[in-house]
């Protein structure tokens, strides 16, 4: 069965850290950094945006799940292959996703709540990985 959409919800890893050891600055830095490899490796059908803090979610228009996940980790490969360079100082970088595909859920926040528990199960299971 085809979906209509999948949906992603993602965050950058330990980004606090990030914060805390180099700065907001360059926090802010590594966000625009991941929002950039997003948009240069998605579709141009895809919609990404930030969704808080250092989360962004993208909604995949005709993508199954089977694709949705591969696009996930694609984009986690790239993420993590692609350390932030500032001045010299090389930050590396991952990030944890999760994926679900609209089943006909009756509210936009039931399928949210499906990819943020996705994005958790990534999270728990050690980060830097695609649930």
């Amino acid at each position: 069965m085809s979906a209509d959409f999948s949906l992603i919800i993602l965050d950058i890893d330990f980004f606090k850290t990030i914060n805390d050891t180099y700065g907001h600055v360059i926090g802010d830095t590594a966000l625009r950094y991941v929002s950039g490899l997003i948009l240069a490796h998605t579709r141009t059908s895809d919609t990404a945006f930030r969704y808080g803090g250092d989360e962004f979610s993208l909604i995949l228009q005709d993508t199954d799940l089977t694709a949705g996940m591969d696009l996930a980790e694609r984009l986690r490969r790239i993420v993590e292959q692609n350390p932030l360079l500032i001045d010299e100082k090389k930050i590396d970088l991952t990030i944890s996703l999760g994926v679900v595909c609209f089943e006909g859920e009756t509210s936009t926040g039931e399928l949210v709540q499906k990819a943020d528990t996705k994005l958790y199960q990534a999270k728990n299971e050690g980060r830097n990985r695609v649930c």
